[in-house]
């Protein structure tokens, strides 16, 4: 029998059977061979006139013929199970003069089940590699029903074999006894699409699905918005002191749940630590990268997409802070791969069979993210590393912008307001107050009608906030009105300061590594000038070869001595 995945295929592979033995008179049996066509050609399969079958998948359960004894595995299946249940097909005892079952496939197979590599390796055992392969799976799905079995409370409306969220997580710190699942129904309160959580005190999982109410992006309307649903699962490590959360809301780091959940004391792991991650991928690739720019403002932010975009901005590291990475590569032999954002964000480009397969993803990432062992220089190799401004820099502030993310997103729905009057974002402008290098570092948002100032506070102990120096602004939403002095904080701004300093959303600081110059050394040439009498300006008609001539080539300069 000869396995491939299309009809078309099959057309092909038969073809070549046709061409390579025509003695076994092949046969192809398929959904769009007529019935009548189809119970001729099994019936000369079933006598013995024809030797080979080409088939699409596998023939209709039921079939049983213990003469098939040899599977050419064309287009080899990507699950175990259906695999398995192929490979069965061959394996039935006939009279004892049949042959053992023999099985061939591709050398190259790619985008299968992890677990067949090893049933497909050259000189497999395959007694025992199924053996091994189905009491594991045995296990597992023994281990998936203990702990669905292990939910005191499951909602009615989603049923939990349904989900399957993608490997992607934020990280909190929280202390080792907290667990108060419950405290999600008032936060979430009239949002909840499943009235009932989905509790599992036993592994200290919950898991909900709300529904929100969105602005339609075609429109301002008040009467209609977009509902859009979100899963949540939210995960507490007992033995690292980790909370976990996924959701399929990527706008924020749901600081708001992680508290609701593990308390008050909950705190983000975030910043260059989280790129400890792609310590775990060996011969890794970058395939998409955000860069934040310190010196250009021209080019702030850049996204750099492809095969080893390290080529993109080689000998400029010195001046690019990473935002958020790509990369894949290899860990104990098999493909992966990982992200990281500084914002706290780990994922992967795999979806997880069930809720317990997350768990299992998710608890190598706290341990991963914050292993000391993990020299951050050897990950950010040739970038810029940012470090936390905790008092204030001692530089003269010259010039404060919006960052990035709120720049890509600008439009009339976000508006700041003061005594009535509304402006959108991007008709602001933001300017600095002080023009020195002590002092309070104050700034200046500015509209048409009106304008506030604000004053950076520093803290040895958390990211920088930002405060009203009198009066406190609104921003307004479809949502509601909130502090602008709060919108500011959590959304941050990027302050640029003399000597390329610039201070970041959330409070990093970012020093560019590198010896300003005043030309650019590539475009000095040093030449030797040994008998030369430099008094002696020129050349005259004699062409004097003593003396000095002092020419320029567009932005190439001669220089007199040694670099």
């Amino acid at each position: 029998m000869a396995r491939v995945i299309s009809v078309t295929r099959a057309k092909q592979i038969v073809a070549l059977y046709e061409e390579l033995a025509p003695d076994l008179a092949p046969i192809r049996i398929d959904t769009t061979v007529a019935v009548s066509t189809r119970l001729k050609r099994r019936a000369l399969l079933v006598a013995g006139s024809s030797r080979i079958v080409v088939c699409v998948n596998m023939l209709g359960e039921g079939f049983d013929l213990p003469e098939l004894k040899i599977a050419a595995i064309h287009d080899p299946q990507k699950s175990l199970g259906v695999t398995l249940q192929f490979i069965g097909r061959f394996t039935r005892v006939g009279d004892g003069t049949l042959g053992e079952a023999s099985a061939f496939v591709p050398l190259q197979v790619t985008g299968v089940d992890e677990r067949l590599r090893k049933l497909y390796g050259e000189d497999a055992d395959w007694n025992a590699v199924l053996r091994d392969l189905t009491e594991r799976h045995t296990g597992g799905e023994k281990q998936r029903t203990d702990f669905e079995r292990a939910f005191g409370s499951l909602p009615r409306e989603v049923a939990i074999r349904s989900i399957h969220p993608k490997m992607s997580a934020v990280t909190y710190r929280v202390p080792v006894s907290a667990w108060t699942p419950e405290n999600i129904y008032d936060l979430f309160a009239d949002r909840l699409l499943t009235t009932r959580l989905g509790i599992n005190n036993k592994s200290k999982v919950v898991w909900w699905v709300s529904r929100e109410e969105t602005a339609v992006r075609w429109g301002e309307f008040a009467s209609f918005n977009e509902l859009v649903h979100h899963l949540h699962i939210v995960h507490v490590d007992d033995s690292t002191g980790f909370l976990y959360i996924n959701s399929t809301n990527n706008a924020s780091t749901h600081e708001d749940i992680a508290k609701a959940v593990g308390g008050d004391k909950a705190t983000l792991i975030e910043g260059e630590t989280v790129y400890r991650i792609l310590a775990k991928v060996t011969r890794r690739i970058p395939t998409n990268v955000g860069l934040l720019d310190s010196v250009s403002r021209n080019r702030r932010f850049s996204m750099y997409v492809g095969q080893d975009v390290l080529h993109a901005w080689r000998g400029e590291g010195g001046t690019k802070m990473k935002t958020n990475i790509f990369a894949y590569g290899y860990t104990d032999g098999r493909a992966v791969s990982f992200s990281a954002s500084r914002k706290g964000r780990v994922w992967s480009h795999e979806q997880a069979t069930g809720i317990l397969e997350w768990v299992h993803w998710v608890r190598q990432v706290g341990p991963a993210i914050t292993d000391e062992s993990v020299s951050l220089e050897s990950v950010m190799s040739g970038f810029l590393l940012p470090e936390p401004a905790t008092t204030r820099p001692p530089h003269v502030p010259l010039a404060i912008e919006w960052p990035f993310e709120l720049v890509a997103t600008f439009s009339e729905r976000r508006k700041v307001a003061y005594q009535g009057r509304e402006f959108a974002l991007f008709e602001t402008e933001l300017a600095p107050t002080t023009r020195s290098d002590t002092g309070p570092l104050t700034f200046q948002l500015a509209t048409p009608s009106w304008s506030l100032e604000f004053e950076y506070k520093f803290s040895p102990d958390e990211a920088p906030t930002i405060v009203p120096v009198l009066d406190d602004g609104q921003v307004v939403t479809a949502h509601g009105a909130e502090s602008l002095a709060a919108f500011l904080t959590a959304n941050g701004l990027l302050v640029s300061f003399s000597d390329e300093v610039v201070l970041g959303p959330r409070g990093y600081l970012l020093r560019p590594d590198r010896e300003k110059r005043l030309y650019p050394p590539e475009f000095i040439e040093v030449m030797d000038w040994t008998g030369i009498n430099i008094q002696r300006e020129s050349q005259k008609a004699q062409r004097d070869p003593t003396s000095v001539l002092t020419e320029t080539h567009g932005m190439k300069f001669r220089v007199i001595g040694s670099p």
